[in-house]
């Protein structure tokens, strides 16, 4: 029980080894320039253009799942535009 409780640390420092070295981290992230023209896109109602850049995401890497969440975020977007609630 003590031992385990004293690699706890080495679990974690091995994990974060593993994320490191992960081949997604190549990959386009949430914080990339991209991803801020797609946000401005939307922002600025010009949705064609969001989706396009969106689109353009997922082609470039399907799988990658931040391609199609944003695709997903800028439809539930314009969807939103469009209720009548």
């Amino acid at each position: 029980m003590m031992i385990g409780i004293k690699l706890i640390p080495v679990y974690i420092i091995l994990f974060n080894l593993v994320l490191v070295h992960n081949p997604a981290r190549a990959r386009i992230r949430l914080k990339d320039s991209s991803v801020y023209e797609i946000s401005i896109a939307v922002s600025t109602n010009r949705y064609g253009d969001a989706i396009a850049l969106s689109q353009k995401i997922v082609d470039s890497d399907t799988a990658n799942p931040v391609g199609y969440f944003l695709l997903g975020a800028v439809y539930q977007n314009l969807s939103e535009e469009y209720r009548n609630d």
